[in-house]
């Protein structure tokens, strides 16, 4: 499957609508009558409808795509000093193994916290991350670039919070977009998840026919967007 936490904000609610469509077309109560799809679908129709209402604002807008952007950047560190942890070199693996406890620690579900809890870890995070004990396994894990980009992304988004945010009520509107954005994420993951565990354990077609559905969708929006130019990780100045 895609990895939903590095879709674009705008493929977010693009996502949210198809897989939720994909699996009430199957026409299967135990796919419809699963908790995971009844909280997705429940999710997915709070989003549209405060999206609705945000009605394109632009400070909103910009704010929460800043907002992912840092949310990339600790998935990325995260999910680049697992993968190493198979590398086949030795001292690389043995490298991050060592730094992975700590990247656990200090980052685990940062993207998931509450909207104006995360700069506060995200800080820590990069506070952890200088440490000098750190640096040479992070120069042999290749990964020095996204432990860079790290606190641009911070920063980026403190400027375009501070540059946009100006007013209580758009501030108010900013942190519920953002947070719903990621009840919808993590709504997503917790539906995919299951239906890829259902194949698994069960003999019903239905989940193979509808995970194969959702992988070729997910896979289509984030190409799309991607390819439109909606978002670029490595842009900070796009907005």
């Amino acid at each position: 499957m895609s990895n939903i936490v590095r879709f674009p904000v705008a493929a977010i609610g693009a996502a949210g609508a198809v897989v939720t469509d994909s699996a009430e077309k199957t026409n299967s109560a135990e796919v419809t009558g699963s908790q995971a799809f009844k909280n997705l679908k429940t999710i997915n129709t709070e989003y549209q409808l405060s999206m609705g209402k945000k009605a394109g604002s632009l400070e909103t807008d910009t704010v929460v795509e800043a907002d992912k952007k840092r949310d990339w950047a600790v998935v990325g560190i995260r999910e680049s000093v697992h993968a190493k942890t198979y590398w086949p070199d030795p001292n690389i693996a043995n490298a991050a193994h060592r730094m992975e406890p700590m990247v656990i620690k200090y980052s685990a579900d940062i993207e998931d916290k509450p909207y104006n809890d995360e700069s506060t870890y995200v800080h820590a995070f990069i506070a952890k991350l200088a440490e000098a004990e750190w640096q040479a396994d992070i120069d042999l894990m290749g990964i020095r670039p996204q432990v860079v980009y790290l606190p641009q992304a911070q920063q980026h988004f403190e400027e375009t919070q501070r540059s946009r945010a100006v007013s209580e009520a758009t501030k108010s509107e900013i942190a519920a977009a953002s947070n719903k954005r990621r009840d919808l994420e993590r709504a997503l993951r917790a539906f995919t998840k299951y239906a890829e565990a259902m194949e698994l354990t069960t003999t019903s077609p239905v989940w193979h026919a509808l995970n194969l559905t959702i992988k070729q969708q997910l896979a289509e929006i984030e190409r799309g967007f991607r390819a439109s130019g909606n978002q670029s990780q490595t842009n900070l100045n796009s907005d």
